[in-house]
């Protein structure tokens, strides 16, 4: 069996009706889960290794969160559009990052030539048209429905979106407005001036940007610019 067609056909029986009855809908053009959370849509997309071949599919998982209230909010502020191809992402990452995830799809494919694959262990799920399938697909399910829902959920609020962008440098600017959104004013000045204020921050050579964008919010919501 083609690997796509393997793919389709076990997350068809096994994984898509038990997301479908936690509200998520399947598009099968585009390997992907989404559901509605309030005002935030939650995404989990599927991607494959190019090694795979008659009888194998290897794959791994991704996630985000999206909202159009960013891109709207953003306008709002500044008088024109985000300048980003993908202005409703608010979070996005592997499974690497979320906490209490297996060891497991982390997006790091093996280099196995097709003679090697049937050989040892493999960082992602792989489906191989045997009953050995449905353990892989009951560790993915497990998973998903565990260390994913509780991650997810928090990012699918503003403040646990600000959380989740302060862990990286090039997201400051984001995280602020999201603390701004959550009505949480403190929060956000708090990063900025902190930010602001960091010599390591300060002599990034690759902060240029995020230095620019925190001063312009800072003078934006708070009336003033740190030097």
């Amino acid at each position: 069996m083609k690997p796509k067609e393997l793919f389709q056909w076990r997350i068809g029986e096994h994984v898509v009706p038990v997301l479908e009855g936690q509200g998520f809908r399947y598009i099968r053009s585009r390997t992907l889960l989404k559901r509605d959370r309030g005002e935030f849509e939650q995404r989990i997309e599927f991607d494959f290794s190019r090694y795979n071949e008659q009888d194998f599919c290897e794959f791994f998982t991704a996630f985000s969160v999206h909202s159009d209230r960013y891109p709207a909010w953003y306008e709002e502020i500044w008088g024109e559009p985000m300048d980003d191809p993908n202005p409703s992402v608010i979070c996005a990452c592997s499974a690497s990052v979320i906490p209490g995830w297996p060891a497991r799809g982390t997006g790091l494919f093996s280099s196995f030539q097709p003679w090697q694959k049937r050989k040892g262990a493999h960082k992602n799920y792989c489906l191989r048209n045997k009953k050995s399938d449905l353990r892989e697909l009951a560790e993915l399910l497990e998973a998903l429905q565990g260390p994913l829902m509780a991650y997810m959920d928090q990012l699918s609020t503003w403040d646990g979106a600000a959380e989740h962008c302060e862990k990286s440098l090039h997201l400051y600017p984001r995280a602020v407005d999201f603390h701004v959104i959550a009505g949480n004013e403190a929060a956000a000045r708090r990063l900025v001036e902190r930010s602001l204020g960091d010599d390591r921050v300060l002599t990034n050579p690759q902060a240029e940007f995020v230095i620019r964008d925190l001063r312009q919010r800072q003078e934006k919501f708070f009336g003033r610019v740190t030097p």
